[in-house]
Formats: structure tokens, sequence, C-alpha cells
């Protein structure tokens, strides 16, 4: 009983600890490139690693110290996984959105919520979602980094 108790305490670290590895590498990659030429796709799946990750660490974060500014950002991503989002819109989110026409095809664009509306006219919408910006996703990895610390700090005492 012991032995599985410790043996799926090691397989469960050494696997958020890879996959923890592994999401930060990503996010450097993706969050230090210029935002107007990131590819919608990967921020899309930067944003789903984001909300595993998020998923992961959820117990931990509530018990760490954080400022009001990253209460409120731990608040928006409690609400987004929800799939409820906080007002403005445009404040905290951007639209990923699929779009189609007879003269260019299909592209993936990376918006405003506002900015939607624009598109409407020139291209059929076929799939649009809001996912939260490029601050609020900054503002979370730091959250996840002080997780993180506090995590290892108190394994090593």
């Amino acid at each position: 009983m012991i032995n599985d108790i410790i043996e799926y305490s090691i397989v469960k670290n050494t696997k958020i600890s890879s996959e923890f590895l592994t999401y930060t590498q990503n996010f450097s990659g993706i969050m230090n490139s210029d935002f107007k030429k990131i590819d919608p796709m990967l921020y899309l799946d930067l944003v789903m690693e984001t909300m595993h990750i998020f998923r992961i660490l959820e117990g931990e974060l509530d018990s760490i110290s954080l400022l009001n500014s990253e209460k409120n950002i731990l608040e928006l991503f409690k609400y987004y996984k929800k799939w409820t989002y906080l007002k403005p819109h445009d404040d905290h989110y951007i639209m990923f959105a699929t779009l189609k026409s007879e003269k260019f095809g299909i592209k993936y664009l990376l918006l405003k919520p506002s900015e939607l509306k624009k598109f409407k006219n020139d291209f059929e919408i076929i799939y649009s979602a809001m996912l939260p910006n490029k601050n609020a996703l900054k503002s979370i990895y730091r959250i996840f980094m002080k997780a993180a610390n506090k995590i290892s700090t108190s394994k090593n005492q």
C-alpha cells in the first residue's frame, strides 16, 4: 500500500515536472516573439497548455501569497475555466477567429473581441473563441512560477 502511494507520488511529480518544463519552454518561445507575428494556432495551443497547468496547480495557487492584481488574474482564470468571461472583454481577452472567404480561403486571426464585427461583411466566421490575452498569460505565468518556487522550497525542507 505505502509503496503504491510512493510510486504514484513519484510518477505524478515527475509527470508534472516534465509537463511544466515543456510548458515553460513553449511559453518563452511564443511570448518572447513579436505578438503581431504569433501564429494564432500556436497561441491557441499555449492557452490550452496554460489551462492544463492551471488545473494541475490550482490547489497550490490558492495557498500562495498574491498581490491584489495577481488575485484578479487568478479569478480571471477561474472564471475562464468555467467558460465565463469578465467584462470589459477587450481588457482581458483576445479573440481567436477562423474566417473563410472565396477570395482569401481560410484565415486564422487573433484580434480584440470588438474587432471581430469588422470582418462579418467580407468573411464567413466559421469559429471564434475568446482567449486570455497576452498580459493575462504573462501574469498567470508569474503566478505559476511563485507556486513552483513554493513547491520546490517545501520539498527541500
